[in-house]
């Protein structure tokens, strides 16, 4: 078949079309595939680079576990010592908190104890004061006992006089016996005077009802007790003064200067008691003690005239 002019020019130009295609096809390919292969290597290279970071991550990654597993045990370590630590401190704020109790209560203590070595310390002044005097008066007792002394060992020859020497309890016996047997007159002069009717087994209880049993006999019965109380024990002295006037018996109360540190009974003027029994439950029953009993007239003659001076 022929193909004519018109047919064979668009014939051509199909195949030069086609052709262009063709070219710019591959052409488009290639630059494709140059692309790719630069971005192949591109990813080569970043992939090598990728494996080098992935390997030092990796190293790092495992000393980083090292590092932990270390700082773990020590952790776990400095959280034991923590424990302890805090355990300890617990205990030793309970004991400071004691500590500052115990101060506190000590600090109290110091105080009362300071206020108290003040008001003794007073007291002691008080008391040096008036041991001065006692021991003025004690010298001038001294001084009247070793004459008496002299004078008794003069009167022992004598006929009529008897001593008979009293210790500890003996004394109370024996003042009672000569008290509830006197017929005339009793006398009393007594420093330490004690009277507790609240104990009924105290001795000197026993002695001052039997004066007043004597005075309901119709004997004539004096009593002088010392008033003086710088010694706290001897306001005892005045229950006694109050028991005695309450059932009529003569008392009194001396609250001279001086102090009246005697201690004596006279008996129907011929019997004396003499010594360092007072009439206290302790002289009488429980400590050591020594006084004496004079069977003399005139002996007793002169402590009666003594009797009456106080």
């Amino acid at each position: 078949m022929k193909l004519n002019t018109k047919s064979t020019t668009r014939l051509t130009a199909l195949v030069i079309i086609l052709f262009v295609l063709t070219v710019v096809g591959w052409s488009l390919y290639l630059g494709s595939m140059i692309v790719a292969s630069n971005e192949i290597l591109s990813l080569k290279t970043e992939n090598q680079s990728l494996k080098a970071r992935i390997a030092k991550l990796s190293e790092e990654y495992n000393e980083l576990i090292t590092n932990y597993s270390k700082l773990k045990a020590e952790y776990v370590t400095l959280q034991s010592n923590y424990t302890r630590i805090y355990s300890n401190y617990t205990k030793i704020a309970g004991e400071y908190n004691e500590l500052i109790d115990e101060y506190s209560r000590l600090e109290n203590e110091y105080s009362n104890l300071n206020s108290k070595y003040e008001s003794l310390k007073r007291d002691f002044e008080e008391l040096e004061k008036e041991f001065k005097i006692l021991e003025k008066n004690y010298t001038s007792l001294n001084e009247t006992y070793t004459s008496l002394l002299a004078r008794l060992r003069e009167l022992e020859e004598q006929e009529g006089f008897k001593i008979e020497i009293l210790e500890n309890r003996e004394y109370y016996h024996s003042v009672r016996d000569a008290i509830e047997k006197a017929n005339k007159t009793i006398l009393v002069a007594m420093y330490s005077m004690i009277y507790d009717p609240e104990d009924p087994s105290d001795w000197a209880n026993d002695l001052l009802k039997e004066l007043v049993q004597a005075r309901k006999r119709g004997i004539e019965v004096k009593v002088i007790i010392e008033y003086r109380t710088y010694w706290g024990y001897l306001k005892e002295n005045v229950k006694a003064y109050d028991y005695l006037r309450a059932n009529g018996v003569n008392v009194r109360l001396d609250d001279e200067a001086d102090t009246d540190h005697m201690k004596f009974v006279v008996v129907d003027g011929r019997i004396v008691f003499v010594g360092s029994h007072n009439w206290s439950e302790s002289a009488l029953y429980y400590n050591n003690e020594v006084s004496v009993k004079i069977v003399s007239e005139s002996i007793a003659k002169i402590f009666e005239e003594y009797f009456e001076r106080i």
